[in-house]
């Protein structure tokens, strides 16, 4: 079988990452390449000089190891001339899997501080084990540190977290029964741990996914839920956290946000009322009525000093990305029946189909936190049209803030990139005609109601 024994030593190979584990009960080596099929064991001696199986194992064998070498220095022989171990030995007594979801081992010989999100990563190994008790990654090396805003205030244990790993890792990845990938989830370094701590249910992001690629969203981020075991310094066993869900990393990624990393745009707008939501780059685009605070995450521009806006404020990048919001941004708010046709107006910017389908979702989840943050909005640098998503951080959405539970999302205290689709909301019917046809179409077919009832 492709399990490994619960006795035994286990490795993944760096080199041309396949996992090997080296089963002592069995005597014989288990090889799972996930770009080629399943290949069957070798078998051990059986005491008779001969390749008789697993089946009929010699009790005194003892797996020889004179020949091996330890390549990388790590302490740990290689399992053969060909595959390099990586990681340590694992011990299969401590990493279990603790529930029907997968276990995630985080540990660190450093001091976590509860209390202050740094920007510093505290150095980690991580072991995930699987479904049915299946080692996915082995006491590898990652980095992590705090993420979140209001959910990193929290006063208590279970924080959120961004893991980094220092190759690109397919965390999410899954397998069927002949041992190749069933999704196609993104092979990246940065992940994110979601604690999800304001939302008892644990569900409403995860569900915003779902509704998302209900709505036929470009990028939807990928989720898992996993129980999360922590080991700092100040402890000598792993402590239970709580359960969390993995999920992408909202960041340009060929399966994530996908345009061009170098020269793509993705944004995210929101009101700058709130302290630690503006994060540098980022400007202030005055689009007539309201100036829309908005963070510039991709192209890459230099930033100097997080506290001296002069830093980067003359980078090319920056000044056209900023003239060209503000001049979308004025085009719908200035929009009235007399220019709806004018040859310069804001349909030359702005993908349509997008627009209403991110419009639906804010407004069908209730999020609260869509009218402060976090709306996403990205486009190619050569292209005209802008594109509106993903729906993220929805732990507020779903009738869970008091303040949203009768309201539109735009009732909130100030929208961002919704400042300008309301304002094709309120000052063009024709927008608003295609919204009515598109959330009619999506009532009627039942998609949505199948997507609330089975999810």
């Amino acid at each position: 079988g492709i399990n490994a024994s619960k006795i035994g030593v286990s490795h993944l190979c760096e080199t041309c990452d396949t996992l090997l584990n080296i089963e002592e009960e069995g005597h014989y080596v288990t090889v799972l390449n996930k770009d080629a099929n399943y290949v069957e064991p070798t078998p051990g001696p059986d005491g008779n000089g001969g390749n008789g199986g697993t089946n009929n194992p010699d009790p005194n064998y003892e797996p020889d190891y004179t020949n091996q070498q330890d390549t990388d220095g790590d302490g740990i022989l290689d399992p053969d001339a060909t595959h390099k171990a990586f990681g340590a030995l694992i011990d299969y007594n401590v990493y279990r899997q603790q529930t029907e979801v997968p276990t995630i081992y985080l540990s660190t010989t450093e001091t976590i501080d509860f209390t202050n999100k740094t920007e510093t990563y505290y150095e980690a190994n991580i072991v995930v084990v699987d479904k049915n008790g299946t080692m996915k990654q082995r006491n590898e090396t990652v980095t992590f540190r705090g993420r979140g805003n209001a959910s990193w205030d929290n006063q208590n244990f279970k924080k959120p977290w961004r893991l980094k790993f220092p190759a690109k890792t397919d965390l999410l990845a899954e397998l069927d029964g002949n041992y190749q990938e069933v999704n196609n989830y993104a092979n990246a370094k940065s992940w994110t741990l979601l604690a999800n701590y304001f939302d008892k249910s644990q569900i409403r992001n995860a569900l915003t996914t779902e509704v998302g690629k209900m709505l036929g969203l470009e990028f939807c981020p990928a989720y898992k839920f996993v129980d999360l075991m922590l080991k700092d310094a100040t402890t000598d066993t792993y402590k239970y956290v709580g359960c969390y869900q993995v999920s992408d990393h909202v960041q340009v990624d060929k399966k994530r946000v996908n345009v061009n990393s170098s020269t793509g745009w993705f944004l995210e707008a929101n009101s700058g009322k709130r302290s630690g939501f503006l994060e540098a780059p980022y400007f202030y685009a005055n689009c007539g009525s309201t100036n829309m605070g908005v963070n510039i995450k991709n192209p890459e521009i230099d930033v100097l000093s997080e506290t001296d806006d002069t830093s980067y404020v003359d980078n090319e990048d920056y000044k056209t990305i900023k003239a060209w919001v503000e001049k979308v941004g004025r085009l719908a708010n200035n929009l009235t029946q007399s220019n709806y046709d004018a040859e310069d107006n804001y349909r030359n910017y702005i993908d349509m189909e997008s627009a209403i389908n991110a419009f639906i979702g804010m407004d069908l989840t209730g999020n609260y936190d869509g009218v402060v943050a976090n709306n996403y909005a990205y486009k190619e640098a050569e292209d005209q049209k802008l594109k509106f998503g993903p729906l993220w951080d929805m732990d507020l959405a779903w009738g869970n803030y008091l303040d949203m539970n009768e309201k539109h999302f735009w009732e909130g205290e100030n929208q961002p990139f919704g400042y300008i689709v309301m304002n094709l909301y309120n000052n063009d019917p024709r927008f608003v005609k295609a919204l009515c046809e598109r959330w009619r179409t999506i009532y009627d077919n039942g998609n949505l109601v199948k997507v609330l009832k089975d999810k």
